[in-house]
């Protein structure tokens, strides 16, 4: 497992270990300490601002386009499995906190599966806990929303920092991990914010500066 380098040094340096994966004990603790914030019987929403926009893990029976406010996504997370590999590590997306204003996907989780949902929820997300879920505002189709998001934990070793948009670029192009390439993630994301009319330029030309890479023209 991962023996992480230091708090000084990670920041843009390659990982040569796998992170440490939280314990079923870890991740059923921080749900449940999650759950403990809920307001009474309120339906609980989750917030999808990656690859949950496209492959949500959980039955929900009602999804609508919300933003977020004082957050920004950026590619600022190693994957050395799921996108990646220790040869050829990926970069998967993050929540952080920014200027700025973040298109996504609000799902309301069907209360029928609500537990099965939200274990599979926690499977995926809290998998080595580079996330740290919040409860947060957003704005919705119908009016302000509370839901459950994953922010990025900036002190994890998992952190990639602060990459220059080339730097993103040659990453993600080289990478593969167990759910394909790396660039795909980038693309499928791209293609759910589209179709909602969720505009990110910034991912838009990554994804450009990517396919040149790839292709031999940058």
């Amino acid at each position: 497992m991962e023996t992480a380098p230091s708090k000084a040094t990670q920041h843009s340096i390659k990982p040569r270990q796998r992170f440490r994966e939280l314990s079923d004990a870890e991740r059923a603790k921080s749900l449940r300490e999650t759950l403990a914030l809920r307001s009474g019987e309120e339906p609980l929403w989750v917030f999808g601002y990656g690859s949950l926009m496209w492959k949500p893990c959980f039955d929900y029976d009602h999804v609508e386009d919300a933003r977020l406010e004082g957050h920004a996504r950026s590619f600022c997370i190693w994957t050395v499995i799921a996108r990646g590999s220790l040869e050829n590590p990926g970069l998967g997306l993050g929540l952080r906190r920014r200027e700025g204003r973040v298109g996504g996907k609000l799902f309301r989780l069907s209360e029928a599966t609500l537990g099965e949902g939200l274990h599979a929820l926690w499977d995926r997300e809290m998998l080595t806990g580079i996330y740290r879920p919040h409860w947060l505002k957003f704005e919705g189709e119908g009016g302000e929303r509370r839901a459950i998001t994953f922010v990025v934990d900036e002190s994890h070793p998992q952190f990639a920092g602060e990459l220059e948009l080339r730097s993103q670029a040659e990453i993600i192009a080289a990478a593969v991990g167990k759910f394909g390439r790396c660039r795909d993630y980038l693309a499928e994301t791209l293609q759910a914010l589209d179709r909602s009319g969720l505009r990110d330029d910034g991912m838009g030309e990554l994804l450009r500066q990517v396919d040149l890479i790839v292709v031999g023209e940058y």
